[in-house]
C-alpha cells in the first residue's frame, strides 16, 4: 500500500532517501523517587508545539533535580524502530519563549524492547537561553530496535526562574532514516512522504545510499 496521500498522485523517481518523522505512540514517567509534579506530558507528542505547560509544575529548583538524577521521562513507540537519527525537543512553555523557563543539559538513552540501553548522550537544550522558538535537534549513528526513548538527568535552562512551570518543554519529535515516496498534487507540488505516511521537507530528501 502506498504510503503517500489518496488525493496526492504517485510519480516516478530514482531511489530517494530523507530522516523523516515517526510518532511516538506514548509518553510516561519511568522513574520519580521525589514523586515531583511532572504535568501535560501527552500533549508534548501531539504533534503542536502549543502554549500548554508541559513539564515540572509547579517548578522545581536546580538542586532538586541535582539530587534526583533518576528522576526519568519515556517516550515509547507502538512498535521497535529502526535506523533511528534525528531527535528534536522544543524547549520551554507557555505562550511566551524568551523567558527561559526551559531544560538545560538533559542525558538522552535509547532504549530496546528488554529496557538495555543502546546509546546513550548528553544532550544540552539549553542554549540559545534567551530563544525557545527553534527546536534543539540532535542527529547521531543510525540505531536499529529502539523502543523507546528515555531523558533523565535533568537540569533548568536558567536555575533563577521560577515561574508557574520550571522546567518546561513543548514537544518530542524522533526521525528516521529510510526511503520517501514521491507525489504531485494537482497544482503541480511536488511533496515526498516515508513509509509512516508522514510529509518530509523536500530539501532533506536525498539520494539513497
Amino acid at each position: 500500500m502506498s504510503p503517500v496521500p489518496c488525493d496526492c498522485c504517485p510519480t516516478s523517481s530514482p531511489p530517494r532517501c530523507a530522516a523523516g518523522e515517526v510518532l511516538f505512540s506514548s509518553v510516561l514517567v519511568s522513574a520519580n523517587p521525589a514523586g515531583l509534579s511532572i504535568v501535560n506530558l501527552a500533549s508534548t507528542i501531539d504533534g503542536t508545539q502549543g502554549s500548554d505547560l508541559s513539564g515540572f509544575s509547579p517548578p522545581v529548583t536546580e538542586a532538586t533535580l541535582v539530587a534526583n538524577p533518576t528522576t526519568a521521562i519515556d517516550y515509547l513507540f507502538a512498535a521497535p524502530v529502526d535506523n533511528l537519527v534525528r531527535l528534536r525537543w522544543h524547549n520551554g512553555g507557555g505562550g511566551v519563549l524568551t523567558d527561559q523557563d526551559g531544560f538545560g543539559l538533559i542525558t538522552m538513552t535509547l532504549l530496546d524492547a528488554g529496557l538495555a540501553p543502546l546509546l546513550s548522550l548528553p544532550w544540552n537544550v539549553g542554549p540559545p537561553a534567551g530563544n525557545n522558538v527553534p527546536p534543539r535537534q540532535l542527529d547521531f549513528v543510525a540505531v536499529n530496535g529502539v523502543s523507546r526513548v528515555r531523558f533523565s538527568g535533568f537540569h533548568k535552562q536558567n536555575t533563577g526562574v521560577m515561574g508557574t512551570g520550571s522546567p518546561l518543554l513543548r514537544q518530542v519529535e524522533a526521525f528516521v532514516f529510510g526511503p520517501v515516496y514521491p507525489c504531485r498534487r494537482r497544482n503541480g507540488a511536488l511533496e515526498w512522504y516515508n513509509l509512516a505516511g508522514n510529509l518530509v521537507p523536500a530539501a532533506d530528501v536525498v539520494p539513497c545510499p
